[in-house]
């Protein structure tokens, strides 16, 4: 670490995603850069690549955009599927959808529905697993939603679904809740989501069921209790 430095200057890098690309056998990660150049700023979405997790090539610029407002790309999710790549976006606190064959040409942004309405949101992470899409929506002011959709249906989602919200327990790792990421496995689901304490440290907490309408957040006191740091 790091596998990418951060850029010189006010800027920044942001919202990693990574994927396995059955293709290519390779893992991809993609991340959002900010460059400040007044008086716009300058929006990147680059990727890496490794066949091992260890060793990964220098960055690839994929999406460039300048503008005053820099909420057109915030929180990418990626997955290669029959041929294409396909992303959600976070745009102007609406989630998007987009298409690429080559990683760099994309589609015109597509809203993403739930319910018949735009997904409002933050940061957000769609997974494909077992043919079906899940998308995972942290929402101002930090709830985490939950809604699916079938591969080859991108933009069309089922009702959101809040599963995850602050307790207000002190030793709860789920001070402020961010972008989540689901683990499943053909009989439970693990979210591992992002979380700001009450003291501000940064920090991962997770929460675990049997699918993702019955999570139960994984406290502090049983990771002191079974000795996990």
């Amino acid at each position: 670490n790091p596998l990418v430095e951060a850029p010189i200057g006010s800027g920044y890098n942001s919202d990693a995603h990574m994927f396995y690309n059955d293709t290519s056998k390779k893992m991809e990660i993609w991340y959002r850069e900010v460059l400040g150049v007044s008086p716009e700023d300058e929006e990147n979405i680059y990727r890496i690549i490794s066949s091992d997790g260890i060793h990964w090539g220098a960055p690839e610029l994929l999406i460039n955009s300048s503008a005053s407002n820099i909420l057109q790309f915030i929180s990418p999710s990626v997955i290669f599927d029959d041929g294409v790549y396909k992303i959600w976006v976070m745009r102007d606190f609406y989630l998007v959808y987009m298409t690429s064959v080559n990683g760099k040409d994309w589609s015109t942004p597509v809203d993403v529905l739930s319910d018949g309405k735009r997904i409002h949101t933050w940061h957000t992470n769609v997974v494909l697993y077992d043919d079906k899409l899940h998308l995972v929506n942290q929402n101002l002011p930090g709830l985490i939603k939950y809604s699916y959709s079938e591969i080859g249906n991108e933009t069309i989602f089922s009702k959101e679904v809040e599963v995850l919200k602050r307790s207000g327990n002190p030793w709860d790792l789920d001070g402020q809740l961010y972008r989540a990421s689901p683990i499943f496995t053909p009989t439970n689901v693990i979210l591992i989501h992002g979380t700001i304490s009450p003291q501000y440290d940064w920090l991962l907490g997770a929460a675990s069921g049997v699918d993702m309408y019955n999570l139960k957040p994984i406290t502090q006191k049983a990771f002191d209790f079974y000795g996990v740091e």
